[in-house]
């Protein structure tokens, strides 16, 4: 999926893919992460990913839920809103099958977005609706090469109390990551991107997420609905934020 504000594109899209279509044995590969075919945009995936059991989501790659032909449910005007919904092949693995629906509003750049999990198997499953996000965060350099944008960054409420000490969890890379900063004055954590790899998980209860690229002067921010009496897996993280290094600006 993309999402264009006018001429600004926000989602990183991968030139070497758009466009083009594989079967599930070539999007599955060896099953490694080098393996995975990563066109960018937006996608649903389960949660919690892990390799460990089959109660963990082993991906990406994943040739049904997050590279499978989804299914075009409905393209449509209701009301005054433009809808689209598709329908994810059924996964075995899994036991799931993922409903994307998606209503734009005449006049807005806002999108509501509902995500539906619907059990296909004969036993009892538990996943968590985890929706992902590719920000596009580089730049083109005068020789047409792309190189990060350091005006870009990610910005997410601080839980007040937090089980965290610093606010947020390191869950991939170096603890001392510079990228991850919290402000306790503000309440807000924010990670001006720097082309490091890394991941951390925020048990932030205010519902929302932003990312702005300062040098193009525009804003993407996600809301959301946190209920405090669910059990969110991947040590309570109801936010994640993950950055690439060198080799893909991707945030």
């Amino acid at each position: 999926m993309a999402y264009d504000l006018g001429p600004y594109p926000f989602f990183f899209i991968n030139p070497d893919l758009a466009g083009k279509l594989f079967s599930p044995e070539e999007n599955q590969g060896d099953g490694s992460l080098g393996a995975w075919k990563n066109y960018g945009g937006e996608k649903t995936w389960p949660a919690p990913q892990g390799w460990d059991n089959d109660q963990q989501w082993p991906g990406p790659p994943d040739p049904v839920l997050d590279s499978g032909r989804y299914t075009l449910d409905r393209l449509a005007v209701e009301g005054d809103q433009a809808v689209v919904a598709m329908t994810s092949p059924p996964d075995a693995r899994t036991g799931l099958q993922i409903t994307r629906r998606f209503a734009l509003a005449p006049h807005s750049s806002r999108v509501r977005v509902d995500l539906t999990f619907t059990n296909i198997s004969s036993r009892t499953v538990r996943w968590s609706v985890w929706d992902v996000s590719q920000l596009r965060a580089e730049r083109r350099l005068p020789d047409g090469k792309s190189a990060y944008e350091p005006a870009c960054s990610v910005t997410v409420p601080l839980n007040p109390h937090s089980r965290f000490p610093r606010g947020f969890n390191v869950m991939f890379g170096a603890d001392n990551n510079t990228q991850w900063q919290s402000d306790p004055h503000s309440g807000l954590f924010r990670a001006p991107y720097q082309w490091q790899i890394g991941k951390v998980g925020l048990d932030s209860a205010g519902g929302w997420i932003a990312f702005n690229n300062a040098a193009a002067g525009y804003t993407f921010a996600e809301t959301f609905a946190h209920d405090p009496a669910e059990d969110y897996p991947t040590a309570a993280a109801t936010v994640e934020v993950w950055t690439t290094a060198r080799d893909r600006s991707v945030i």
